[in-house]
């Protein structure tokens, strides 16, 4: 094949109405298209224009699929005139040049001002240096698939300067990111800061708001989402309520108005700078009965029922059930189906007023947030069998009662005939009924006191008979003269009966209190 001195040019031609692939065929027989558009681009961009390329081989005549050899030395002159920036695309879409070729061309070193550079360096692609991702090299050169760019930068030598711009590319979008998100962390910031100092203005005559607005924003930093600002500014209501009326409330009875534990409530006094209203006088011992004494240890040993849900469910006291699991060990763990702050008493409420009210009501008045609410009723199927298989541990008796996540009413009678006051009253009737007389008599009968006897029929209405002592006219004479300077509070407990006839005849004034 001539030199390319020796052969005639498409712009220099004598015949200009000849034909463009008939004059390819004279002059350029076998020449693929990247080295036709080398070395006549009049040519190649007519053919081009003519559609007549794909009668152009992309590869040399007689190679197969073997791909042409490219000289660096051809490539590094037109790169260095053309007006534009040449890149690896142009080459191996535009001009048709192989993807292995140029990338194996690529790697010779040219002279760049005396320096030796590989010939790669000036033709980078720009999505290559811009470190796209593969999803979009793919698009640009023509592919749906994140496998063939990555093979066409492998081919081209393009794949490490990839993955290094890839990797500055993901850093400064990392860094945008968090640029972002701290200024957008800074205006919530700001925001909040601004709508807390306008509701601490607003509340500044109204103390449980100004008060759960500080507690809550010292919370919020520290534990966010913890616990609501509507329950905050509850509990400091009634505590402000507490300390005007005079009636000192315990941890216990915060708890009951507000839903929240005890233990949390101290915490957020803590927080608020109070203290604790601690009642005056010495907190009665709760009492309960033996039928109530079996139900807290079926309770304790075979569910797994915080305290707070026993004591809703069994209506015996927390306090009641805090003692008693010192001494029974649980086995069952609790299981809070990932709710937050999971209560089975929650749940039981939900389930019962779902047939009579709507959800919206619902979640306004136990407090709760759209997603915690959708748990509950997406958790709906198993906890109501867990609630209801507890409460038939609970009360065995009442099995055929208990078929849904609540209590019946049923069980609720039951309750109210097994409390302690119940159980004296019932055993107080049958002994009067059997012909028993006298409170020494019903003691006996009983088992029970003679001041627990006397309080519950007194409360209940029952006339107590008296026995068969007689203190004659002068029960007070009596008295002296049987039981020399016995206090009011001693004849109690020696002489019921005697104190009751003193009692009636307005004598009784008559001993020292104490």
């Amino acid at each position: 094949m001539a030199d390319l001195e020796e052969r005639i040019r498409w712009a220099a031609r004598d015949d200009k109405d000849a034909d463009p692939l008939e004059f390819y065929n004279e002059h350029y027989a076998g020449l693929s298209r990247g080295r036709l558009a080398l070395r006549d681009r009049a040519l190649y961009q007519r053919l081009r224009k003519d559609g007549s390329l794909e009668n152009i081989p992309i590869y040399l005549s007689g190679s197969g699929r073997k791909a042409e050899e490219i000289d660096p030395a051809t490539l590094y002159p037109q790169i260095t005139t053309s007006s534009t920036r040449l890149t690896f695309f142009y080459f191996t879409r535009t001009l048709g040049h192989s993807e292995s070729s140029m990338g194996e061309a690529a790697e010779q070193m040219v002279p760049v001002d005396e320096k030796p550079v590989q010939l790669k360096d000036l033709l980078y692609d720009d999505f290559v240096l811009a470190g796209e991702k593969l999803e979009a090299i793919a698009s640009a050169i023509g592919s749906a698939h994140r496998q063939r760019a990555e093979q066409y930068l492998q081919k081209t030598g393009q794949i490490e300067k990839w993955k290094e711009t890839s990797n500055l590319r993901r850093q400064r979008e990392l860094q945008q990111k968090e640029q972002e998100a701290r200024a957008l962390e800074k205006a919530q910031e700001t925001f909040l800061n601004t709508l807390v100092a306008k509701m601490f203005n607003e509340a500044r005559d109204d103390w449980p708001l100004q008060t759960a607005l500080r507690v809550y924003w010292q919370k919020k930093q520290i534990r966010p989402n913890d616990i609501s600002l509507e329950k905050l500014d509850k509990l400091f209501q009634w505590y402000e309520y507490a300390v005007e009326h005079n009636e000192p409330m315990s941890l216990g009875d915060f708890s009951r108005e507000t839903g929240l534990a005890p233990t949390c409530i101290s915490h957020l006094f803590s927080h608020a700078g109070i203290s604790t209203l601690k009642k005056i006088h010495t907190q009665k011992r709760q009492l309960c009965s033996a039928p109530e004494k079996v139900r807290i240890r079926s309770a304790l040993q075979k569910t797994d029922f915080t305290g707070t849900d026993l004591e809703y469910f069994t209506r015996i006291s927390g306090d009641i059930f805090w003692f008693q699991s010192s001494a029974i060990s649980r086995t069952k763990k609790n299981n809070n189906y990932t709710i937050q702050h999971f209560s089975y008493r929650k749940a039981s409420e939900i389930y019962e007023a779902r047939p009579l009210m709507k959800d919206e009501e619902i979640q306004e008045i136990l407090g709760l947030d759209d997603r915690t609410y959708a748990k509950y009723l997406k958790h709906q199927p198993e906890i109501s069998r867990k609630i209801i298989a507890n409460l038939r541990q609970i009360y065995p008796d009442m099995e055929q009662h208990i078929t849904q996540p609540y209590v019946p009413r049923q069980v609720r009678e039951l309750q109210e005939r097994e409390t302690f006051e119940q159980v004296v009253v019932i055993e107080i009737q049958r002994a009067i009924a059997n012909g028993v007389k006298g409170i020494t008599e019903l003691s006996q009968e009983t088992g029970y006191a003679p001041l627990t006897i006397h309080k519950y029929a007194a409360r209940a209405g029952i006339p107590v008979p008296l026995g068969k002592q007689h203190y004659g006219n002068d029960p007070l004479g009596y008295c002296h003269e049987h039981y020399p300077g016995i206090t009011q509070r001693k004849l109690w407990k020696t002489n019921v009966s005697l104190s009751l006839v003193l009692k009636r005849k307005h004598l009784l004034s008559a001993l020292p209190r104490r």
